[in-house]
């Protein structure tokens, strides 16, 4: 009896035992930071008078944790020239002081990020003339480890929070690394034939008569070099024909070339219909939002010609004022 009174023991003893290791939740990892970096295929201008390149590269911490001491380098091959360059970040510019440009050879650019808070990142543009692509060199590391070369928009799960952070990450690299970039130089914006070349192109492409409006445009720019109101509306060209990655080029480039507050206006507004033809009506709304906040009677004005407008307009709700009446 007492035999079985030991046995009935050992068994519940083991038991419990199983049930515990099987149902327990595991140890989660302490926090760390993951930092990677994501250089984006340079896209190139050219034209009778220029021929120049637009390069992003973008790092991020995907982690849970702050990473220090971040330091960036991106080198040119010999002899590129580096016309200029503009630093944007995620939290905007409260950050500013929190990055530094080191002194560096003429062909490098080396930045220096104190703190890379959890789903933070910081977006390099740079203006240059033309290299071969395969000899960007580019590296990172920070206090913890060398950083990784990757895509920011992959979802990686570091833990149930840190997969939440990882995607926030993604979203602001893809969104907000491509809206901010500072002007570094304009061209001389053109007259007479340009501007009703650029608005017959316009018509055409909020039209559905995507193709004619895209030669108007390539064409336009292959012989006079062009201006932010081409470049902004080729990208649309891009997006409605499918093309988002080359839309988003076009649109940072269009950004680039002017600071205007037309320009800004024009490149949210083609944003926001770009965002609504990839089904992300949320993006849709904000960038509308901005275009009407910039220049309300000009983006009402746009609304009434283009098709893809009203469309997106009726169907995100709330703006029944920029419909055009019957």
């Amino acid at each position: 009896m007492l035999f079985g009174a030991l046995l009935t023991l050992l068994v519940t003893v083991i038991g419990g035992v199983v049930v515990w290791k099987f149902t327990k939740e595991p140890p989660k990892p302490d926090p760390f930071p993951y930092v990677v970096y994501q250089v984006d295929s340079p896209a190139s201008f050219k034209s009778k008078s220029t021929n120049v390149m637009f390069n992003t590269v973008r790092i991020g911490n995907l982690g849970e944790k702050t990473a220090t001491d971040v330091v960036l380098s991106i080198e040119f091959p010999e002899n590129t020239k580096i016309s200029d360059f503009a630093i944007s970040n995620s939290s905007g510019a409260a950050a500013r002081e929190n990055q530094k440009v080191l002194a560096s050879k003429d062909n490098e650019k080396i930045i220096r990020i104190q703190s890379l808070m959890p789903s933070e990142t910081v977006t390099v543009s740079i203006l240059s003339s033309d290299y071969k692509k395969e000899e960007l060199k580019v590296a990172a590391r920070h206090s913890s480890g060398l950083a990784e070369e990757g895509s920011l928009s992959n979802r990686i799960s570091i833990s149930p929070e840190g997969g939440a952070k990882a995607k926030e990450a993604a979203i602001s690299a893809l969104i907000l690394g491509l809206i901010l970039p500072i002007m570094l130089y304009r061209l001389k914006v053109m007259t007479g034939g340009f501007r009703s070349r650029n608005n017959s192109a316009f018509v055409m492409m909020h039209q559905g008569l995507i193709d004619d409006a895209q030669k108007v445009l390539e064409s336009e720019l292959n012989l006079k070099g062009g201006t932010s109101f081409e470049l902004a509306n080729l990208g649309l060209c891009k997006a409605l024909s499918g093309d988002f990655e080359s839309a988003n080029k076009f649109y940072a480039a269009a950004e680039l070339y002017s600071n205007t507050m037309h320009i800004k206006a024009l490149v949210a507004f083609n944003r926001a219909i770009s965002d609504f033809e990839s089904d992300d009506k949320d993006g849709a709304k904000k960038h509308f939002e901005i275009a009407i906040k910039i220049y309300k009677r000009r983006i009402k004005k746009y609304v009434s010609y283009s098709l893809y407008a009203q469309a997106m307009i009726s169907s995100l709700g709330g703006y029944d004022e920029f419909i055009p009446e019957s």
